[in-house]
């Protein structure tokens, strides 16, 4: 694995040694960009501007930090629940009564 990575590292090098001045600050700014997301903590499901963006998705709240949830959240929690239980393996066992 560590080899594969070496190649990986050298090809990335030569790619950026040739780079133009304005190809590399492009790709720093995107760099920081993408830290800048990671440390806030971005998600695309909160986010309106964002296709995967989901109104339902649960939201933190300003004013006390709590999660509020979704009302349908109960009933689909539920239902999950009910449907898991109701394809559960149920464990069979032999039950050994000797050779007589």
């Amino acid at each position: 694995m560590e080899s594969i990575n070496a190649k990986i590292d050298a090809i990335r090098a030569r790619e950026e040694a040739i780079e133009s001045p304005r190809v590399r600050a492009a790709r720093e700014a995107l760099e920081a960009a993408i830290a800048a997301d990671r440390a806030e903590g971005y998600n695309p499901r909160r986010d309106p501007e964002h296709e995967m963006y989901n109104p339902n998705h649960a939201r933190r709240t300003h004013e006390d930090g709590e999660v509020q949830l979704p009302e349908w959240w109960d009933d689909e929690v539920a239902e999950m629940e009910a449907e898991e239980e109701e394809n559960r393996l149920r464990l069979r066992t032999l039950k050994d009564e000797g050779w007589d």
